[in-house]
């Protein structure tokens, strides 16, 4: 299919990116969105699970995560990591996760 063959040309690129700059929080989001595109939600896990010190660009990373283990229907996990971060003050609980927690 051309938007898979697409998605794994994507992979490449920001894989090459991130090896220039392993904390850009934009190459690291796209090649995770790329990874659950083709199907691949371990890797795109995976990605999400980068350490960053940026506070804000490790709420993105958790926040993708969290979407990412609902996706894979992890929801065990997927609340596990929003508590723990939200426990831990790491990040403010985006607005569509307060809710979906509040009615899980």
């Amino acid at each position: 299919k051309k938007n898979k063959r697409d998605f794994n040309r994507a992979i490449s690129h920001y894989q090459q990116a991130c090896q220039l700059m392993p904390t850009s929080v934009v190459d690291l989001l796209g090649m995770s969105f790329c990874f659950a595109q083709v199907g691949d939600l371990e890797r795109a896990i995976s990605v999400c699970k980068t350490e960053l010190a940026d506070k804000a660009a490790k709420q993105l990373l958790t926040d993708y995560l969290g979407n990412l283990y609902i996706q894979a229907n992890q929801y065990d996990k997927a609340e596990a990591l929003f508590e723990e971060m939200l426990i831990d003050g790491k990040i403010d609980a985006p607005p569509h996760l307060a809710f979906w927690m509040a009615n899980s």
